[in-house]
């Protein structure tokens, strides 16, 4: 099973983030943690089984100060490998799902936090384990290098002196690019500290602000791990490296003559995700920025591929057909229209999407009552549609009887699909149409 209730307990073998929850009910969730090359389609092949606990103390969600307290323990584990690396790993889970429950006092937050829940071992996860993974092989390397080094000594001092030198050298200078991927980069403190740790870690590239963030930068590979690590210490609703690249160099002058972005970051403004996606293609590098979208390919295997789609679609259609991703939904009333519009807006705007919102009133009489409203989302794809719906079940977009910002817990979607027409060469034109 993957969720259950249990009721209070007078003693518990552990306690919760808050308080002694022994007089709380408990929902547990299990989580299934995938190590790297197994299947994630299924959780029996899962390699690491995790319970996720939520206790909800007295008051809970009443009263201001009610948190929901959130625990976790390791199931079951394939290996003690696999534990290690769990064991390791769950406190980020903790303190990811604790403070998302701290952003919540005083409301129903369970959702919230299952969805934070579900999005690190998505995303934070598979993270964890490259990180790891790559720790372990530059130690590995490291240590047949001191091996190798060790059996070839001479008797010339210097000679040996050199040896290390350069064993030093080959380790550290590694070209490496990232492209690290984050819920939002809004605020200004976190803007400067992308830029300042650039330039100290001496890395270039590019850095697109607003919803979603994306960092792309270039430099030593060391720098470029270090860049990353101090960065995830600050605060992120999501912050991981979704691709990445290793280019083997000779020396410090062979990595910079092997540099295809400018030395210095380059801040983009939030709607530049095409300007981003321009320069990544001009340095020859699409491919890592495509993996934003979790798109990987297989180099020429994959090129190849989409060359042949591509021309199937060229022969399907001699006409400027245009294929258009969208979504409908039931909102069942908004309680301060205004603000809620307006977020609707700003959300779609940032990822490239288009939007409309129709009110209709029963009878066609707009005095009758509270209106049924219908919120349509269209975009190019379906990842940047996905993402707004992602967003609206998690950000707090409406007011509720007290005035209290709140979540939408009343939506519904009634469908979602690709739109195809001859007539529509662009989403706007479907959206003039639906508008008039």
């Amino acid at each position: 099973e993957e969720a259950w209730i249990s009721p209070p307990l007078t003693s518990l073998s552990r306690t919760s983030n808050h308080h002694d929850d022994s007089s709380y009910s408990r929902i547990h969730r299990r989580l299934v943690l995938v190590m790297e090359g197994e299947d994630d389609t299924s959780s029996s092949t899962g390699s690491i089984e995790v319970d996720l606990v939520f206790s909800m103390p007295d008051g809970y969600p009443v009263r201001d100060d009610a948190t929901l307290g959130v625990d976790a323990s390791i199931h079951s584990a394939k290996s003690g490998e696999s534990r290690k690396m769990a064991m390791d790993a769950l406190p980020r889970l903790l303190a990811c799902c604790r403070e998302k429950a701290a952003d919540h006092p005083g409301e129903e937050s369970v959702f919230v936090v299952l969805a934070c829940a579900d999005d690190w071992v998505e995303n934070d996860w598979r993270d964890f384990q490259k990180d790891e993974n790559r720790k372990a092989m530059i130690a590995a390397a490291a240590n047949n290098s001191m091996k190798k080094t060790s059996s070839n000594r001479s008797g010339d001092n210097n000679n040996e002196s050199n040896k290390k030198a350069t064993n030093h050298v080959d380790n550290k200078l590694m070209l490496g690019r990232k492209l690290i991927y984050s819920h939002h980069i809004i605020a200004n403190s976190k803007q400067r500290a992308i830029a300042e740790l650039a330039t100290q870690y001496q890395l270039g590239g590019y850095a697109k602000i607003g919803w979603p963030g994306i960092i792309v930068v270039e430099g030593s590979e060391e720098d470029c791990l270090d860049y990353y690590h101090e960065l995830k210490k600050m605060r992120w609703k999501h912050f991981g490296v979704r691709g990445e690249q290793f280019v083997p160099v000779k020396d410090a002058n062979d990595l910079q003559g092997k540099r295809a972005f400018p030395h210095k970051l380059q801040m983009l403004g939030a709607d530049q995700m095409s300007t981003l996606a321009s320069k990544c293609r001009d340095a020859g590098l699409e491919s890592l920025f495509k993996t934003a979208m979790k798109v990987y390919e297989d180099d020429e295997e994959q090129q190849n591929e989409e060359e042949t789609i591509a021309k199937g679609e060229q022969q399907k259609s001699s006409s400027s057909s245009t294929c258009v991703y969208g979504v409908f939904v039931l909102v069942d009333h908004m309680n301060n229209p205004k603000k809620y519009r307006k977020w609707l807006q700003k959300a779609t705007k940032s990822v490239g999407c288009s939007l409309f919102v129709k009110q209709c009133y029963r009878n066609d009489n707009a005095q009758g009552g509270r209106p049924i409203i219908f919120v349509g989302i269209l975009g190019q794809e379906p990842t940047a549609v996905n993402q707004v719906l992602k967003r609206w079940r998690t950000s707090r977009v409406d007011i509720d009887a007290k005035g209290t910002p709140c979540l939408e817990r009343m939506m519904t979607v009634l469908v979602d699909g690709y739109l195809e027409d001859s007539a529509f060469s662009s989403a706007n034109e479907l959206l003039d149409m639906i508008n008039h």
